[in-house]
């Protein structure tokens, strides 16, 4: 995250770079003309670059906010980016060429409406980044939030596997080892889990059963210290059997996730 200072003070710099263009733009304007010879549309003019000015600033300026970098989606900086660029390029473009041609051919409706058609275009434009951003911004809360669930879930795997080797002592090496084994691998299994990233209920009814299977495995291995003997292989039946469960339904999750 950036650091509040540098941010305030890119914010400002930016701003006062902003204003000073501006100053410029608007001794030119008026130096570089006669007043005698103005066009009607000198203050058009010189109002709509000031304002291309402004979007260009604009794009900066809008980096250093905390609240507009958090509401979007790194990958769309750029593309707006590069959609503010090509408007104002375009409109300068616009601007000189119909500023300069108009000595020959005069049509104050065709330089408006082209102008008016392109700001359009730049705000449908605009306006479909806007979209889409609201929807990436869902879906990375929904995989974060995924993300969390499944490192919660990595952490209480990782705790019941060691909760079982703790419980070495109370077991026969050969019952050890396969169920340590069979534990290992949903260990393993979750070390290089993904979230999903995608609306499926069938993989939230997955989730809430794997982490209900592993909530209830721990509660299985912390009763082996005082389990009696007897009853010892009945239990670790059950853990294997549970642990088998819980590998089946991840690896079910895993078919969903490459479909």
């Amino acid at each position: 995250m950036m650091n509040k200072e540098p941010a305030k003070t890119g914010f400002l710099i930016t701003i006062g770079l902003l204003i000073i263009t501006w100053v410029v733009t608007i001794w030119l304007f008026h130096y570089l003309t006669d007043p005698k010879t103005r066009s009607e549309l000198f203050g058009f003019n010189l109002a709509f670059i000031c304002f291309l000015e402004l979007l260009s600033f604009g794009y900066f300026a809008f980096l250093f906010i905390p609240k507009f970098r958090k509401g979007v989606v790194w990958a769309l900086y750029p593309v707006i980016g590069i959609t503010v660029g090509l408007y104002v390029a375009l409109s300068v473009v616009i601007v000189i060429g119909y500023n300069f041609f108009s000595i020959f051919v005069s049509s104050p409706k065709a330089y408006f409406t082209t102008l008016v058609v392109e700001s359009l275009f730049f705000l449908i434009i605009l306006g479909s980044i806007i979209v889409l951003n609201a929807y990436k911004k869902v879906e990375d809360i929904g995989i974060e939030k995924e993300w969390k669930g499944l490192v919660n879930i990595s952490v209480k795997v990782q705790e019941i596997y060691q909760q079982f080797l703790n419980c070495k002592e109370f077991l026969a090496i050969q019952d050890f080892r396969d169920v340590e084994k069979d534990i290992r691998k949903l260990k393993e299994k979750f070390q290089f889990c993904t979230p999903f990233g995608r609306s499926n209920s069938e993989v939230v009814d997955l989730e809430e059963q794997i982490q209900n299977q592993i909530t209830s495995l721990g509660k299985l291995i912390l009763t082996i210290p005082s389990t009696k003997k007897e009853e010892l292989g009945k239990l670790l039946e059950n853990i294997k059997h549970l642990t088998a469960t819980t590998l089946q339904a991840m690896e079910r999750r895993e078919k969903l996730l490459i479909k």
